[in-house]
């Protein structure tokens, strides 16, 4: 899988650029590759930032076949259930089946269909007011795009205020995007949630089913492996017997975590939207960083070295404190609402990233 990995990986850098395509300041690595930084949960290893997730999906795949792990395509799960008597997890599916085991991953997404067990009642994401355009480009120009709400290259480059002042690349690459090709897809979110799992522990909710975030977090499928790794560390210090509480305690490890990224998400939209191309230049703005909180963080070492305590938590009341956020951070529960006040009004105010260390080093 690693060089799987390798063939797919594309080593890129950082550039920000004025809106006529010149470089606003110099080119540089990503944070965690920056000379002098702390050390990333990767290291020695290079990590770069740019993949296609296509292709990290065929990568799991690929080494799920090689571990023969069964996949089955083309079914849909319409129904989320539990069976306390039997300490079992059920799913219906949209071809008739009902399938049950000690535990059910509901990783379907932003619409899953697993709120109704997990919350006691069904709940929509609902707009932030944005959307973004986004396209594909086929090889051989015979794909076509299953969306069902598209714009055509005209539509997406009339949207670009003053035209003529864009870098020329950028608009001729828009207009000779393939027709079709364009999906428009509105930004929609859930506040944060922090119930992941159902009553008896049974069905657990991972990535955007559990936490879905703004493209401006920029760690989407960043959050959903470490759920993933998270969670797999859980079960197996569980145990079969230890199974539901396990799903707890990867919860409690969890929530605060995605929240906090979550919540990057509109802090950083408004820094896009509010700050200056000045402050960018003239260095007054540590533009768009995070931290090495975020990238020194591997999932599974933290969920072994603190399973008992947050599992201790749970079965006898004691106080957990994560550690997995920005050293002196203190977590605050927020809202969408109070966040889209904030883009309304229309001023950038650094009132996150400054709550605990953001450090690189």
């Amino acid at each position: 899988m690693f060089e799987e990995w390798t063939r797919i990986d594309n080593d890129t850098e950082v550039h920000v650029c004025q809106q006529d395509g010149s470089l606003a300041i110099p080119k540089r690595e990503f944070e965690w590759n920056l000379e002098g930084t702390a050390q990333h949960a990767a290291w020695p290893l290079k990590v770069s930032g740019c993949f296609f997730r296509r292709d990290v999906a065929l990568m799991f795949f690929a080494q799920a076949q090689r571990l023969g792990i069964p996949i089955t395509f083309g079914v849909g799960v319409t129904k989320y259930l539990e069976d306390p008597a039997r300490g079992l997890a059920i799913i219906h599916t949209d071809v008739g089946q009902e399938m049950s085991a000690d535990i059910v991953v509901a990783a379907d997404g932003l619409g899953t269909k697993s709120h109704s067990v997990v919350l006691g009642y069904p709940t929509r994401a609902v707009s932030t007011g944005y959307c973004v355009d986004r396209a594909a480009y086929p090889d051989d120009g015979t794909a076509t795009e299953s969306w069902s709400t598209g714009v055509t290259p005209e539509q997406m480059a009339a949207a670009l205020p003053n035209l003529e002042r864009w870098d020329p690349l950028l608009v001729e690459a828009i207009k000779n995007t393939p027709p079709d090709n364009i999906v428009r897809w509105k930004l929609c979110l859930r506040n944060p949630q922090p119930k992941w799992t159902s009553a008896t522990g049974r069905v657990v909710q991972v990535g955007d089913a559990a936490h879905s975030l703004l493209p401006t977090s920029a760690n989407g499928a960043a959050m959903a492996l470490e759920d993933s790794i998270s969670l797999a560390e859980c079960l197996r210090l569980g145990g079969k017997e230890g199974a539901a509480v396990a799903t707890r305690v990867h919860e409690i490890l969890r929530y605060q975590r995605t929240a906090l990224i979550q919540h990057c998400g509109f802090v950083n939209r408004r820094e896009l939207h509010n700050t200056s191309m000045k402050e960018v230049t003239d260095g007054s703005n540590a533009f768009l960083f995070y931290g090495k909180w975020l990238w020194q963080h591997n999932a599974e070492n933290y969920a072994a070295a603190n399973f008992e305590a947050a599992r201790q938590s749970i079965e006898l009341g004691s106080v957990f404190k994560n550690t997995n956020l920005p050293r002196g951070h203190v977590f605050e529960d927020w809202t969408m609402e109070s966040e889209l006040e904030k883009e309304k009004a229309g001023i950038f105010v650094q009132d996150l990233k400054t709550n605990g260390e953001w450090t690189l080093l």
